[in-house]
């Protein structure tokens, strides 16, 4: 068998740490580390979507998704424990626990995690962890050990761990965040999962985990050059317009009687595309601390109008980089 993968991806991560509690060793299941950018054909063909892991148990045969991947090495034989019991109400009932555990605990730690400097998005973290703190304490208190497996790690550890392992790096970007009460069986257990010799034989180096999960809590470039910019008035935005070319292709300097502006036109394929964009450019104003003026018109077009009021009306440094962001954005659906 084959596993395709990058050691920094957390759900490769899973697999290696189910791996290592199953003993199931490299003359079982080959690693095979793969650029995102080119997957191998043989990959795939199993999997188009390019995403990892990607398992393939036989030549042209295989799937993806971590638990899945989880679910399958769980079933062949091997020297470790089973990961979701060998029962088969053990299964299911640790399958629901998978499940309850990634929507109470893993989802508001990944909404945190995968912010990408979001404020709106760490907003909203912020509010949940504090619910999901107090239950995986409760959870945790029911287990007979450290772990939901008990004195072993079982799947729900497993699926929690990586993500678990990277609290460290997500606080030292984000130290406001909510954290476990002290002494707590949750507090506990975020120091025991990643001190556990299979999730520290599975993971890379401190090193590329902090610089991963900074990665992505790090604004898009474009983002990070509206954050940046100064509120430095420009003595000739037309010519800074015409400097930007096709950046600024969708923008156009007017003067309002208060002083120069930049307003940009957007047409939208339907109601669906209209509100993705607003609400991405919602998100962004916040992200930037930069706010726009809108008007949406029966959202098939808007038009945008950015100005700096303060301490003097006129287009700034800091319209002009957002203005290029907003474009990238709702022309595309995305940023490059």
């Amino acid at each position: 068998m084959k596993l395709y993968m990058i050691p920094a991806c957390p759900f490769v991560q899973r697999i290696l740490i189910a791996c290592q509690v199953r003993g199931i060793d490299q003359n079982m299941l080959t690693s095979v580390e793969i650029d995102l950018n080119a997957p191998p054909k043989e990959m795939l063909a199993i999997n188009p979507s390019g995403s990892v892991p990607t398992l393939e148990y036989a030549p042209g045969e295989g799937f993806h998704e971590s638990l899945v991947i989880m679910e399958f090495l769980d079933s062949i034989e091997a020297a470790g424990p089973r990961l979701y019991g060998s029962a088969p109400t053990t299964t299911a009932e640790t399958r629901v626990a998978v499940e309850v555990a990634s929507s109470k605990f893993l989802a508001p730690l990944q909404q945190a995690m995968y912010s990408h400097g979001s404020v709106n998005s760490l907003r909203k973290a912020t509010h949940q962890l504090v619910g999901a703190w107090k239950w995986l304490d409760v959870e945790l208190s029911k287990a007979s050990g450290h772990f939901f497996g008990g004195t072993q790690l079982n799947a729900v550890d497993i699926s929690l761990a990586p993500f678990i392992a990277n609290w460290q790096w997500l606080t030292e970007k984000h130290p406001e965040l909510p954290k476990p009460a002290a002494g707590s069986c949750a507090e506990k257990y975020i120091e025991q999962i990643p001190k556990h010799e299979a999730v520290m034989n599975s993971l890379p180096s401190a090193e590329i985990m902090r610089s991963t999960t900074l990665r992505f809590l790090t604004p898009h470039p474009l983002l990070q050059d509206a954050i940046n910019a100064p509120r430095t008035l420009l003595e000739n935005p037309k010519a800074t317009l015409e400097a930007a070319g096709q950046k600024l292709s969708s923008w156009k300097i007017e003067h309002d009687g208060q002083g120069f502006c930049l307003k940009g036109h957007f047409r939208f394929k339907n109601h669906s595309e209209a509100l993705s964009r607003l609400n991405w450019l919602n998100d962004a104003q916040e992200t930037t601390d930069h706010h726009t003026s809108i008007v949406m018109r029966d959202f098939q077009e808007s038009e945008i109008i950015l100005v700096t009021h303060e301490p003097k009306w006129g287009v700034t440094q800091k319209d002009v980089a957002l203005a290029i962001a907003i474009q990238a954005f709702f022309n595309e659906g995305k940023l490059p």
